[in-house]
């Protein structure tokens, strides 16, 4: 729907301010369901050094009393300095398990209502 207003790549390589590389992932698909596995496949596939990982996820919320739909942001936090791929996958299970607790949904407040995930983004940051 209003996701391809904030269209960026699905994978995306670069250096950031510091110097680091990094590798960034968006989903958009399946977002109900919980996206460790494929981002996995893609951190094995890409990643060959200790890592530090961010997971951000967007979200729909509609006002109840005038229909005002908002695309709500949330960065989950970074994880430490990671050295291994349980560590890892460990990491990225916990957040998405506290992604898909609808409880966990944050709100300006109660007159607004989760309508649906937008995309959920993973950054790799390289050693």
């Amino acid at each position: 729907m209003l996701a391809n207003l904030f269209k960026r790549g699905e994978e995306e390589e670069g250096v950031g301010k510091e110097g680091h590389r990094y590798i960034f992932w968006r989903k958009r698909q399946g977002l109900e369901n919980n996206l460790t596995e494929q981002f996995m496949g893609e951190i094995r596939e890409k990643v060959r050094t200790a890592a530090y990982l961010r997971h951000y996820c967007s979200y729909w919320l509609e006002k109840i009393e005038d229909g005002t739909i908002l695309l709500f942001y949330k960065n989950s936090g970074g994880s430490p300095w990671i050295n291994k791929y349980a560590e890892a996958e460990n990491w990225l299970r916990e957040k998405e398990e506290v992604r898909l607790n609808i409880d966990n949904i944050e709100r300006p407040n109660t007159k607004w209502v989760f309508r649906g995930y937008s995309d959920v983004d993973v950054k790799v940051v390289l050693n």
